[in-house]
């Protein structure tokens, strides 16, 4: 179970593990985004820090309709206590966790700020 907060912005955060390409853990706070159907997006300098490997570049749709071009990056991260290799799309500025991930989950938001937020593996 991930237990993350509303921001006073009211976007839900949640804690995630990355790993590097030393398997080394770092925790980051993502955006819980379920208009993004991909699993997760971080940004550009993460990804450089943590050294993923560029896997390809794929189109997307942005919320605003704008057509872009994204690098795709090989990650692994920490999902309910198991290694799992996701792709990683880089963005400019924000962490985004996206429905991919979210596959089979239980999502629970208090929708005020500094609400709780919980994710919830489902059998």
């Amino acid at each position: 179970m991930f237990r993350g907060r509303v921001s006073p912005l009211l976007e839900p955060l949640v804690p995630l593990e990355v790993l590097d390409t030393g398997r080394q853990i770092h925790t980051i706070e993502a955006i819980l985004d379920t208009g993004f159907d991909g699993s997760l997006c971080l940004p550009g300098q993460v990804i450089r820090r943590i050294g993923y490997p560029l896997y390809d570049d794929f189109a997307s749709t942005l919320a605003n309709s704008q057509e872009v071009i994204l690098s795709g990056y090989e990650g692994q991260i920490m999902w309910h206590g198991r290694r799992r290799t996701v792709l990683v799309l880089e963005s400019e500025d924000q962490a985004l966790l996206g429905m991919n991930l979210l596959w089979r989950n239980q999502i629970l938001i208090g929708a005020y700020a500094n609400g709780p937020v919980t994710i919830e593996e489902l059998d």
